[in-house]
């Protein structure tokens, strides 16, 4: 019996272009795209959404997962920046898995140091040309990132932070806190306290602050927990409770999707996701919502009906009350 084999599409980098123009300007126009660097496998994977009265404006948001890639990021981030017509949004963390630490030879205890380094040396390399640089971590000789991004001075960054240390550095360096997706509410609400005193400190504005959560919509809550809800705990133990965290804490025996879902998922029909939107909005002054409508284990037909409702039924609701 032949084997099947998939035959593999090559693109030039103004196909890219255009392809990525198509999809930031297709019928989501409030919708912001979310990738990983040097990936653009599953764009539909995750969406964007300000809460901002600037709503139309389109955006890209790209998410370096640690400071063990930053060394790649200016050139990356300028080309994404520049082939998405200046609509990138920078995201970076300092990282917090051992083994992925391990993998790459690196200590976690140097994860802070690495991550201020770099970052540091990121908005140079973007609003410099020739820098040289001699640190702890980083060397450069008169190096210049080239194509340059379309955005002046440079394009947003946003820092994922929980430890106190991680949130002044935020409030120095970073243009938003990104909050990761497995806090609660309350778990959430004094960090976002620090962040914003430290912005305060530091001569900032008050500082902006970007919610990650997962999102699933369905036609009735008992619908969207029956689709979602195994899938949901499933990740939630397999990608986040499994590490300590300094502000994450599992909730205590046997979880169920109400209880996991309580202040940190948005889960249910239309109105119920809009409401819980519009309560992370009020209690923390949310000015960005950056939406994953999907874990594995949820069914495609049912994580397509969920961005369908999304889009047709929260977005419109979302968007009429910033305008």
């Amino acid at each position: 019996m032949e084997k099947a084999v998939q035959k593999l599409q090559v693109f030039s980098v103004s196909e890219v272009a255009e392809l990525l123009r198509g999809l930031l300007e297709d019928s989501l126009p409030a919708l912001r795209v979310q990738g990983e660097l040097s990936n653009f496998r599953n764009p539909a994977g995750h969406w964007y959404f300000t809460l901002k009265d600037d709503a139309a404006q389109i955006r890209c948001v790209v998410w370096a997962s640690d400071s063990r890639r930053l060394h790649t990021a200016p050139e990356e981030g300028a080309m994404v920046d520049m082939i998405s017509g200046g609509r990138l949004i920078l995201g970076i963390g300092a990282g917090y898995a051992p083994e992925e630490f391990a993998a790459f030879g690196y200590s976690l205890k140097e994860r802070g140091g690495r991550l201020e380094e770099s970052a540091a040396l990121l908005h140079r390399l973007w609003t410099e040309e020739n820098v040289t640089h001699r640190g702890k971590y980083y060397r450069l000789d008169n190096a210049t990132v080239a194509p340059r991004p379309v955005q002046r001075p440079r394009p947003p960054i946003w820092f994922g932070a929980w430890a106190e240390p991680a949130i002044r550095r935020t409030a120095r360096l970073g243009d938003a806190w990104f909050v990761g997706p497995s806090a609660n509410l309350q778990e959430i609400a004094p960090c976002a306290e620090l962040y914003r005193k430290a912005c305060a400190e530091n001569g900032a504005n008050e500082g902006e602050i970007a919610l990650f959560r997962y999102v699933f919509v369905a036609k009735s809550k008992n619908e969207a927990a029956s689709a979602a809800g195994s899938p949901f705990i499933h990740a939630f133990e397999r990608m986040y409770f499994r590490w300590p965290h300094p502000v994450v804490k599992r909730p205590q025996g046997q979880l169920t999707i109400e209880r996991l879902a309580e202040d940190r998922i948005i889960l249910g029909d239309p109105k119920t996701c809009i409401d819980e939107i519009n309560r992370f909005r009020s209690e923390l002054n949310v000015k960005h919502l950056v939406c994953r409508f999907s874990v594995p284990g949820i069914q495609r037909e049912a994580r397509e009906m969920s961005i369908d409702l999304f889009t047709r039924e929260v977005m419109p609701v979302l968007r009429a009350q910033v305008e």
